[in-house]
């Protein structure tokens, strides 16, 4: 039974060592200044990618997804922002 232990041990490792390169490869580069603007890297281009899927009707159809709330001003709200934070820095 000393097997079914240690697998269960290098299973728990594996997964607890992916959650932990996971969770900092999602914040390491949103904290980490790069650059000579000292903005995150890849800021700028998540933004336009905002941009282009709010442009293409993203607002809307989200709306459409959730009739009770004004999810589409809130998606152009959060995107401006983004922006003045970006700006600001």
């Amino acid at each position: 039974m000393s097997w079914l232990r240690w697998i269960r041990r290098i299973v728990a490792i594996t997964v607890s060592l992916c959650a932990l390169v996971g969770a900092v490869r999602l914040i390491a580069p949103a904290t980490a200044p790069t650059g000579s603007t000292g903005e995150p890297a890849g800021v700028r281009r998540q933004l336009a990618f905002l941009r282009a899927a709010l442009d293409d009707g993203a607002g809307e159809d989200a709306q459409r997804l959730y009739p009770e709330g004004l999810l589409a001003d809130g998606l152009s709200s959060i995107f401006g922002a983004l922006w003045s934070v970006v700006v600001l820095t």
